[in-house]
């Protein structure tokens, strides 16, 4: 199942640049031939996208979200008419309807938004060449961990009580270990499946609320539009009680993501 939240494209622009590190060093590990022909799935505002497909010339990119939000600022920014080689449609990750079309199926900091990988790595399998790879990663268990308990803790303030009754985070969090096993139920060998720790630098406080704004829809989903920055305010004020600016007044917070690098084999 994928979890369907409100996206803002703009906003998701504006404060999304540890999504742009992450990409980068998955571009890194990410061996593309000029003829390739690649999806890129949860491709947000398109900007990834964008650059893999002026790394495959000869071939072609599909990119394919499921917010209809995301896909058309994606499709206006980056137009076919300007990107020959470049598409974008809304599409649902587990119910991807492709067979042996692609080279290369690339995620970047998406699928945890899907909560059970079992079914979304068999369509991923299927949706790929023999030999195709899949390069990904995403939110690793523990990821934003102290973040997380801000909010949950904020989430059982009198203030926010009601809002969060029977609340319980539905997002995908496995392990390296568990990964493997998945893929390799699916029919994927895996080549790298490890857990990447990093640290993310918020400049300020500004730019902290941003980024929660975009990625913490499980719990401002649940609260009426206008109180959302109150929210995001509040677990900031928490966040920063326990783990105090740096001495350059940034916000620094521990992320763990799952890094996965596969590949279908020659034969079934």
């Amino acid at each position: 199942m994928s979890i369907r939240y409100e996206w803002n494209p703009s906003e998701y622009a504006r404060h999304s640049e540890p999504q742009t590190r992450a990409a980068e060093e998955l571009f890194a590990r990410l061996d593309l031939k000029p003829d390739d022909v690649v999806i890129d799935i949860g491709c947000g505002d398109g900007r990834h996208t964008a650059a893999i497909a002026a790394r495959v010339p000869l071939g072609n990119v599909l990119g394919v979200d499921l917010s209809a939000e995301m896909i058309r600022f994606a499709s206006e920014k980056f137009p076919q008419r300007c990107y020959p080689n470049l598409c974008f449609e809304v599409g649902d990750a587990t119910a991807l309807r492709f067979v042996s079309e692609f080279s290369v199926v690339f995620s970047n900091l998406a699928l945890h938004w899907v909560v059970d990988h079992g079914p979304l790595l068999e369509g991923l399998v299927r949706a790929l060449r023999p030999q195709g790879c899949l390069c990904m990663q995403m939110s690793e268990k523990g990821n934003y961990a102290a973040v997380l308990a801000a909010c949950n803790g904020l989430a059982q303030d009198r203030l926010w009580r009601s809002c969060f009754q029977d609340f319980s985070l539905e997002f995908a969090q496995y392990d390296a270990d568990e990964y493997r096993a998945l893929l390799k139920r699916a029919g994927f060998i895996a080549d790298e499946v490890k857990m990447i720790e990093r640290e993310i630098i918020y400049p300020n406080r500004q730019s902290f609320v941003g980024f929660w704004r975009n990625v913490a829809h499980p719990y401002t989903s649940r609260l009426l539009p206008e109180h959302r920055d109150l929210f995001l305010d509040q677990v900031a004020d928490r966040y920063v009680e326990q783990h105090p600016l740096d001495a350059n007044g940034q916000i620094l917070v521990r992320a763990k993501r799952l890094f996965v690098l596969a590949h279908r084999p020659a034969t079934a």
